[in-house]
């Protein structure tokens, strides 16, 4: 989970930033990665969906999603009943 082994996490977001240093890439995974996850490592739904509705607001697109169907902790498929 990413909350018990930031290494792996870390390393992991290395290989699609690769272009940033170890050190950098830390940086990032502690300023906008770890602290939207509760400490089970389950996504904060909350901040998930505020997050969601404001890149489909910059886009100017519907939000179609919530966090707990893209997370699948809903019991939906993203997008039924819509």
């Amino acid at each position: 989970m990413i909350d018990n082994d930031p290494d792996t996490t870390v390393q992991h977001i290395q290989t699609f930033l690769g272009r940033h240093t170890a050190a950098e890439v830390r940086t990032h995974y502690n300023r906008f990665i770890a602290p939207y996850f509760t400490t089970d490592g389950q996504a904060d739904l909350t901040v998930a969906d505020t997050a969601i509705t404001a890149v489909a607001t910059e886009l100017a697109v519907p939000t179609t999603v919530t966090a707990a169907e893209f997370y699948r902790t809903a019991g939906t498929t993203p997008g039924e009943g819509r």
